[in-house]
């Protein structure tokens, strides 16, 4: 006995069961994954948030996050990655059908952190010239491994107890230099006087606190870009590019000046240094130059003992 064929109908009401089982399964992964899945509309500059997990992922309610215009959006980017989080999207409109895209930018938090957000985007829709008019993206906060890493960065480059670059540091710097034409290059070496005297009679504690104190008036006597490291126990060199050998002078009183007004307010810990300066003209003279501030460095000390 054969069985009737399935009418058009019926077949079109399974696939229509089909369909709505597919999207309510949709639906329940949308709900409880933790990561924000969001589509972002370029022809309304707006998003549509897919799940709960971006008003907490960000802060923000999703009446706040629906409505927000690409000039909002743009203006929680950190400056420094807004170029390059433009030329992403620039890239998102042009990319295939199944391309992931994926980039990193800081943005700013509703309670006023900034985060470092990874996202992966791939073409959802198009408009009738072609070009990709949506996308859809996953998102994920990578603040903590970012810090971690920024640590790491900084420990290796600069000095624990002052803050300020370290040895290795220096000779890097020093031989980038070298290779580079920044030239005149000035150089400042710097000891403290009598610190093995000071750790001796009052303590490590107090020598500790004589060497972060030399390093904060040493590093507010100098520009952002100039490189002020400490190279030793109670040793300290300042790299200062494009530098010419008329300033040296000035220089050197800005720092006198600055110890002066230091011992004036800090009568029972005295700070003293003895100081070196040399420039080079080029690249051939870098390493003599240091020697040059080496000796007038020693010639410095030697003047106060006599």
């Amino acid at each position: 006995m054969s069985h009737p064929s399935p009418s058009l109908k019926d077949k079109q009401d399974v696939q229509h069961v089909e369909l709505e089982k597919k999207n309510r399964l949709l639906e329940h992964i949308f709900l409880t994954i933790n990561t924000p899945i969001y589509i972002y509309d370029f022809e309304r500059g707006r998003l549509e948030v897919l799940n709960r997990a971006m008003p907490t992922f960000l802060g923000y309610p999703i009446e706040q996050l629906v409505n927000m215009s690409t000039d909002r959006l743009r203006d929680l980017l950190y400056s420094q990655d807004v170029e390059r989080t433009l030329e992403h999207y620039q890239r998102c409109r042009q990319a295939t059908d199944g391309e992931i895209l994926e980039t990193e930018y800081r943005f700013r938090h509703a309670y006023g952190e900034w985060h470092w957000i990874a996202v992966r985007e791939t073409p959802f829709e198009r408009s009738p010239d072609g070009k990709v008019s949506k996308i859809l993206g996953v998102a994920e906060d990578i603040t903590s491994g970012r810090l971690a890493e920024e640590r790491v960065a900084y420990l290796r480059t600069h000095d624990p107890l002052t803050g300020l670059y370290n040895r290795s540091y220096y000779y890097e710097e020093l031989a980038r230099l070298e290779r580079g034409r920044r030239f005149p290059v000035t150089i400042i070496l710097a000891d403290i006087d009598g610190l093995k005297k000071v750790n001796q009679t009052r303590g490590f504690q107090t020598g500790d606190a004589l060497i972060r104190s030399a390093a904060e008036l040493l590093k507010s006597c100098f520009r952002t870009e100039d490189i002020v490291a400490r190279i030793g126990g109670d040793k300290f060199a300042i790299l200062l590019p494009e530098m010419a050998a008329i300033s040296a002078d000035a220089l050197l009183l800005r720092i006198q000046r600055k110890l002066d007004l230091y011992n004036a307010t800090h009568p029972q810990t005295t700070l003293h240094l003895s100081l070196g300066i040399a420039t080079a003209e080029s690249n051939q003279e870098l390493r003599s130059a240091i020697i040059e501030a080496e000796h007038r460095l020693e010639e410095h000390r030697a003047s106060k003992q006599n």
